[in-house]
């Protein structure tokens, strides 16, 4: 029974189309750099160029910003599919994040991801 499971999980992901590394077809919630890691939640600030700038002077402009929890099913992955431990998610880093459920509205918004693609941080222009 328990083969009988399994197999009709496995054949319902390929059939779908969708491996758990896939990002979704859906645009992302919030892309933008890593400014804070506090335990199970990451902030998102869109638009922010340095994670050193403080709270008080990146809010005043309006930007864009989401504390998002990593949960038991939240996936994590870099830009080759590859799946990551939440620690790969980390101040500075540029990430484009998913969510799911409801957004409680503040500021910052705040919600669950549940994919995080992180991604390799912007090269010097030129």
């Amino acid at each position: 029974m328990k083969i009988l499971a399994i197999m009709v999980f496995v054949l319902s992901l390929a059939a779908s189309g969708c491996t758990l590394a896939e990002v979704p077809p859906s645009p992302a919630y919030i892309e933008g750099l890593v400014h804070s890691v506090e335990g199970d939640r990451f902030l998102v600030v869109e638009g922010l160029e340095d994670p050193g700038i403080p709270y008080d002077e990146w809010s005043k402009k309006g930007l864009n910003a989401a504390w998002l929890t990593v949960t038991g099913e939240t996936v994590i992955v870099d830009e080759k599919g590859s799946q990551l431990e939440t620690g790969a998610i980390c101040r500075g880093g540029p990430v484009r994040v998913w969510v799911t459920g409801p957004v409680k509205e503040s500021y910052p918004v705040q919600a669950d991801a549940e994919r995080v693609l992180t991604l390799a941080p912007a090269g010097p222009a030129g």
